[in-house]
């Protein structure tokens, strides 16, 4: 009985791991799609940084590259609903450091 038991936890945990990663990726994909719309002529990358705890937007022109830094903790308190609404309402600076053509680092706290 017990041994069913300890199965039948280890398979909740393992689907409820596999949610929370599936709604982070569904979240990360509506990022990218927002920049890959908004910003289509450039590259856009994204990665984890576990040294500043945020999630990391790179834009990369011909000659530069943009670092738009989501903290990890808007990152958490928002879905991907509120996380765009928060990127719309900075596009008109992220436009404007991306038409500066300059390396950058944006903070989105």
């Amino acid at each position: 009985m017990i041994y069913r038991k300890n199965m039948c936890n280890k398979l909740l945990a393992t689907e409820l791991y596999k949610r929370v990663k599936d709604m982070a990726a569904t979240k990360k994909e509506t990022v990218l799609d927002f920049f890959n719309i908004g910003f289509n002529e450039y590259r856009v990358d994204y990665r984890e940084n576990s040294i500043t705890e945020s999630y990391d937007f790179i834009i990369k022109t011909e000659t530069s590259r943009i670092f738009l830094k989501i903290g990890q903790k808007r990152w958490d308190d928002s879905n991907s609903s509120s996380i765009i609404n928060f990127l719309e309402s900075k596009e008109e600076q992220i436009r404007k450091v991306v038409l500066d053509n300059q390396d950058a680092i944006l903070r989105m706290n």
